[in-house]
């Protein structure tokens, strides 16, 4: 808004309170930037915060404001960021044929993209930002109990406990992962465990042991270049620290798992599951396996209407 300003010769004096038509030339403005409507949404609520934290009025729910508001959202459509390739089985298989697991780095890597494929979480959980960044409080670190179990009917799984959470805060949240056949979260964790045990208690979880003797911690961009390293070898679209968590949950879907346990798993809020999707005719396309036949499309489509019926929510957010 001041960037606005300085660039239209707006004195500070009529900032605030800023005027009806100020704001809306402000909104106006911002349209034509290849801002999207939220972001716009979100200044005017920063501006709106402003006026009140020093006590002026808010012109900004004037009815000529709320009608250029509506006006420039309709156009204010474009994103700044690019079309997001999702992480699929097959950027997994890549990983799993092509990494090095006699090499702890490498080790480490498929440990950490099958947790945020099949736990459906961010690499912010298990990776970090940079070298200097781990913190305990925000962190998983390597003295975390992990629990190993083996259930009725066959079934093993791993847990941990992530010490903070985006929606959880402090009281954090755990994590929970079953064995499967191909592409084993808990093998892929015993075994980055088992290479990198020397690493000490206080380091992040998946950190690694180096050539020389030492350790380092997964810093998110060395795991996604490595990552991407294989997948543009092989012509597979690479994606980006986003990309493991969307596909996870599909997957799950088209295992059968319900959507209230993937909800669950994925630490959803319905809604916002919901709305995470895209449209089935365009999400499945780009996202299933070869080996799903038909009829676990028909199941996960009308899991979907179950879900929407259960929690009262219109058919047409998803579908």
């Amino acid at each position: 808004f001041h960037q606005f300003c300085n660039e239209q010769d707006i004195p500070k004096s009529a900032c605030m309170p800023a005027s009806v038509f100020l704001l809306s030339a402000f909104v106006a403005w911002a349209s034509t930037k290849n801002i999207i409507a939220k972001t716009i949404g979100a200044w005017l609520t920063s501006i709106h915060g402003w006026h009140t934290l020093h006590g002026t009025p808010w012109n900004g729910g004037n009815d000529f404001v709320s009608l250029i508001k509506s006006s420039a959202f309709k156009t204010a459509t474009g994103s700044p960021h690019p079309k997001c390739h999702l992480v699929t089985i097959e950027h997994l298989l890549a990983l799993q044929s092509h990494l090095n697991f006699k090499d702890s780095f490498d080790i480490a890597v498929f440990a950490v993209a099958l947790c945020a494929f099949w736990g459906c979480c961010h690499l912010s959980k298990l990776t970090i930002s940079s070298c200097n960044s781990f913190d305990p409080h925000l962190h998983v670190s390597k003295s975390t109990p992990i629990s190993f179990k083996d259930h009725l009917g066959g079934a093993s799984s791993a847990q941990f406990h992530i010490p903070w959470g985006k929606m959880e805060r402090q009281e954090g949240t755990d994590l929970i992962f079953t064995a499967r056949e191909t592409l084993c979260l808990v093998k892929a964790l015993c075994a980055h465990l088992t290479a990198n045990k020397a690493t000490p208690d206080n380091a992040p979880l998946f950190a690694f042991c180096t050539a020389n003797g030492s350790w380092a911690p997964m810093v998110k961009q060395w795991f996604l270049d490595r990552c991407r390293e294989i997948w543009i070898l092989l012509n597979c679209d690479h994606g980006h620290s986003h990309s493991f968590r969307p596909e996870g949950a599909t997957e799950l879907l088209l295992a059968g798992v319900p959507p209230e346990m993937v909800v669950k798993l994925g630490r959803w809020k319905s809604l916002a599951f919901l709305i995470y999707w895209r449209k089935l005719e365009d999400l499945i396309p780009s996202m299933i396996s070869k080996s799903y036949s038909p009829s676990h499309l028909v199941n996960l489509q009308a899991a979907f209407e179950s879900f929407c019926i259960a929690h009262k929510l219109p058919d047409k957010i998803i579908l």
